[in-house]
């Protein structure tokens, strides 16, 4: 299931869209889209989406899997808006894993320890 994730946001960083498209159907980002001042694109648009979207399992190997691959795409020094907006992307993923990892391992307090300790790590000014 992980391996298959990574393909698509692979897939979908290399996908061509028409731009028309693109501004036609802005609003799935809530108009975020708007006021950009950075490098956006459609296949950002697209990846937002699908990490956003993706349903995570319930067991507690490929949870860690997860959070291990979110949480080493944050960039702590970012001085980019593109960078700082990925960032939180990335980041709201992770917390979202932890709050099912609670609801999914509650007998297992210390891989929830391990959890919380990478999250917090993970936390960009």
């Amino acid at each position: 299931m992980f391996k298959n994730f990574i393909a698509r946001l692979d897939h979908l960083a290399k996908k061509k869209i028409n731009n028309e498209w693109f501004e036609r159907e802005h609003y799935i980002l809530g108009g975020e889209v708007e006021n950009r001042n950075f490098q956006w694109n459609v296949s950002d648009a697209f990846q937002k989406i699908f990490i956003e979207t993706r349903v995570l399992p319930n067991n507690k190997e490929e949870l860690l899997e997860y959070l291990i691959f979110f949480s080493s795409k944050i960039r702590p020094n970012a001085k980019t808006i593109y960078v700082k907006y990925w960032n939180s992307i990335w980041l709201s993923k992770c917390k979202y894993i932890y709050a099912k990892a609670r609801l999914c391992l509650k007998a297992d307090i210390s891989t929830l320890k391990i959890m919380e300790k990478m999250i917090l790590g993970t936390e960009v000014k």
